[in-house]
C-alpha cells in the first residue's frame, strides 16, 4: 500500500513485534507509515505504552526514514518531550526507503 495508518491499535495487540512487522511489510517502497500511540502514561488504556526510541528505532532499522515526529497530549497540545506531561501520544510518519528481509528488533540504547 502507499500508506498504512495505525491510529491507536498497536498498544492493544499483545504481540506488538509481529503487529509492527506486518504493518511495515504492507507499505510499498516510497510509501508511508503513520503511527499514533501512547508513549507515556495512559495506565489501563491498552496492553502497552512504548518508549518512543523503541518505535522510531524499529522503523529506521527496517528500511524507513522518519519524516515527522510530534508529541502531544490527548487534547492535541504539542509538547517538546514525553517527560513534560503524564500522558503523552506519539505521532510519527516514516517513508519506506528499502525493503527488508528479516525484521530487526531495536535494542535499548544503553544496552546496544
Amino acid at each position: 500500500y502507499a500508506t498504512v495508518i495505525d491510529i491507536g491499535c498497536i498498544e492493544h495487540v499483545f504481540d506488538t513485534r509481529q503487529c509492527l512487522e506486518n504493518c511495515l511489510r504492507m507499505v510499498r517502497k516510497d510509501g508511508h507509515f503513520l503511527l499514533h500511540t501512547p508513549v507515556r502514561g495512559y495506565y489501563g488504556h491498552g496492553l502497552h505504552t512504548f518508549h518512543p526510541e523503541a518505535l522510531l528505532s524499529a522503523l529506521e532499522l527496517n528500511g524507513f526514514e522518519i519524516v515527522y515526529v510530534k508529541y502531544s497530549t490527548m487534547d492535541g497540545v504539542t509538547i517538546a518531550s514525553p517527560e513534560e506531561h503524564p500522558d503523552v501520544l506519539l505521532w510519527a510518519v516514516a517513508r519506506k526507503t528499502s525493503e527488508f528481509d528479516r525484521f530487526t528488533c531495536p535494542q535499548q540504547g544503553r544496552w546496544s
